[in-house]
């Protein structure tokens, strides 16, 4: 079951009870979680002064989390190979020459702990 706002104003909902609809609604929700950053942050495209995009800190996150290239892909909306496409430039980036080696290089940057939009202290 879902609720979405059904006038401008907000004063009523729809209720959607159709699953094939809910669940399309609660993936939209997970791709723009992953992407969030919170409201008190300024929200830039890329941090200043530091060669990682915002995208491929979310990356970097979701990656250091535990997920595979598929499920970082899809929560990201993005396709499989344009995230492998990111992950190869963070690689490169960073100086990585393995993907455990980029894991390795991610957590000493401090780059998988940071905000996208500051550098890591």
């Amino acid at each position: 079951m879902a609720y979405i706002p059904a006038s401008a104003d907000r004063s009523t909902a729809l209720r959607i009870s159709h699953p094939a609809l809910v669940s399309y609604l609660i993936q939209v929700y997970e791709v723009l979680w992953a992407q969030a950053v919170p409201l008190a942050e300024n929200h830039q495209a890329t941090a200043p002064n530091a060669p990682v995009t915002a995208v491929q800190h979310s990356i970097a996150r979701l990656l250091a989390e535990g997920h595979v290239d598929d499920v970082v892909a899809r929560k990201m909306g993005i396709s499989v190979r344009t995230c492998r496409s990111h992950i190869a430039r963070l690689m490169q980036t960073l100086g990585a020459t393995s993907r455990t080696h980029l894991g390795t290089l991610l957590a000493r940057s401090g780059i998988t702990s940071t905000s996208p939009h500051e550098p890591p202290a």
